[in-house]
């Protein structure tokens, strides 16, 4: 794993999509506290259980936080993308350890911010404390809305929820989305072969479609019928 010199430290810090309205000297301290990691597909950044030491974001690639069940299943949490922060609980509560697993999906650069030197950043600077509270409360009602979806609605309005929910967080109403149906169906909480089944049907409806690199295609008009 390598870290990055401090200009592509700070041009890092500066792509988040929390930090990136901050004043200057406000995006230079957070780069001062952090640090840039490199992983391979496949690798594991934290393990559920582990101390929280750092609050991370992706600068680059994909990773998904997920639990392993008392079953043995893994159930995904978030699919997290570039510009956006993970493992806030060390941040809020000093030695928890983190409650999920965090691997990468795709070749990645994670940021590093240790928990420490965060809150003392927070008490001299009220807009960092700001913008992390903004993080806090989408995370929040994110998680609200995925409640409400796995609990609430049959395989087919909770798969299309989701993949609207996806969609609106990239911020564009038809928006490219990359991920196995394995690994929706670990977000969603069904089979794979249901996630199957359904996406034919999506695909069928012209609801969704995929392009030559794999990437799904949206159309929210057409999916809002199934989310009901």
């Amino acid at each position: 794993m390598a870290v990055q010199t401090a200009p592509e430290m700070l041009s890092a810090v500066s792509s988040v999509a929390a930090f990136r309205d901050l004043s200057l000297p406000s995006r230079e301290a957070i780069a001062g506290i952090s640090s840039l990691r490199h992983y391979r597909k496949d690798m594991y950044v934290f393990i559920e259980g582990d101390e929280s030491e750092f609050l991370c974001f992706l600068h680059e690639g994909t990773v998904r936080a997920f639990r392993t069940t008392m079953l043995g299943t893994e159930q995904t949490l978030q699919i997290v993308r570039p510009g956006e922060i993970f493992s806030l609980t060390g941040f809020l509560h000093s030695g928890e350890p983190y409650p999920s697993t965090v691997q990468t999906i795709a070749e990645s650069w994670i940021g590093f911010v240790r928990n420490d030197a965060l809150r003392a950043l927070v008490q001299r600077s009220a807009d960092v404390g700001w913008a992390l509270m903004q993080v806090f409360g989408a995370r929040l009602r994110d998680q609200t809305r995925q409640m409400v979806e796995l609990t609430s609605r049959d395989a087919s309005a909770k798969i299309a929820a989701t993949l609207l929910r996806l969609a609106e967080r990239e911020g564009s109403g038809r928006t490219g989305l990359h991920f196995t149906h394995r690994e929706l169906a670990q977000l969603v909480g069904c089979s794979r072969e249901t996630v199957t089944r359904v996406m034919r049907e999506f695909r069928e409806d012209h609801c969704v479609e995929q392009t030559d690199d794999g990437r799904l295609i949206v159309h929210p008009s057409r999916l809002q019928s199934y989310a009901g």
